[in-house]
């Protein structure tokens, strides 16, 4: 009977702390939410967790996306931020956070990154699934990746069960494949891996394909100068993905034909 007790007064928080979370006013947009964050308040909020837990780097990431997440909180955002630069919305936080989240995120370490990164992928699909604040899980992993762009391909089979998991909530899923696909600006061998594993088995599906299209063109378009370091046999798969898509529209054929054309002038 205790633990009952204990369960329903949890239950009884967690609708108290919900209903505050959606009393607090919202932005028109993330650039009017962002010039309203007082990084200072982060800063002091920092300086008391890592009093409370000297020197965990996880906790102090945790810190900092619990954090933007109460602090940036918008009307409606578009999960891929579509018309926006491939490096929005980084590119528009102020310079001391930026700074500041930078600093923590190589202080963490490589292996406490990547499993934040991991864990903020689940984050991100769970909270926007119950509609609750998310932007800040997706400012840290875009961040993160573009701190270490290996770790959006180092759980490939795990993150596609994520993926199925929140196919059918095409805000959710598109959210996970921009934020799978930021590694990619950084190295496109990771972005050509994130394609084929996580992006390609959903291409057929109309409220994805132009996303996926999109993201190979522009990670193939970019750095022409490099030559990709891509097995052969990693080769002739996205070759073949890129060449074997039927149900295409005319210009998202164009983007692929142009885009299998750029993965064989880059082998």
């Amino acid at each position: 009977q205790q633990q009952q007790q204990q369960q329903q007064n949890k239950a009884r928080q967690r609708q108290e702390m919900e209903k505050k979370q959606q009393a607090k006013p919202k932005f028109k947009d993330l650039e009017a939410a962002l010039k309203a964050l007082v990084v200072s308040d982060l800063r002091a909020n920092l300086w008391a967790v890592n009093e409370n837990f000297k020197d965990n780097h996880l906790m102090m990431l945790k810190a900092i996306t619990a954090f933007l997440n109460e602090q940036l909180r918008v009307d409606s955002v578009d999960p891929i931020f579509a018309d926006k630069p491939q490096s929005y919305p980084y590119s528009v936080i102020p310079r001391e956070l930026q700074e500041l989240i930078d600093e923590t995120v190589a202080d963490a370490g490589e292996q406490n990154v990547q499993y934040f990164y991991d864990l903020s992928l689940s984050n991100l699909a769970s909270d926007m699934n119950r509609n609750q604040p998310h932007l800040g899980h997706k400012i840290m992993l875009q961040a993160m990746a573009q701190s270490n762009p290996q770790i959006c391909a180092n759980n490939l089979a795990r993150n596609a069960i994520l993926r199925n998991s929140f196919q059918n909530r095409s805000n959710v899923g598109l959210s996970l494949l921009w934020a799978l696909g930021q590694g990619g600006f950084g190295d496109p061998d990771v972005g050509l891996k994130v394609w084929q594993d996580i992006m390609v088995p959903v291409i057929d599906l109309k409220t994805y394909s132009k996303y996926v299209v999109e993201y190979i063109h522009a990670i193939l378009s970019q750095h022409k100068s490099t030559n990709l370091e891509i097995s052969s046999s990693e080769f002739l798969t996205i070759l073949s993905s890129l060449t074997t898509q039927v149900k295409a529209s005319r210009d998202l054929a164009n983007l692929l034909e142009e885009a299998s054309k750029l993965l064989v002038e880059r082998y």
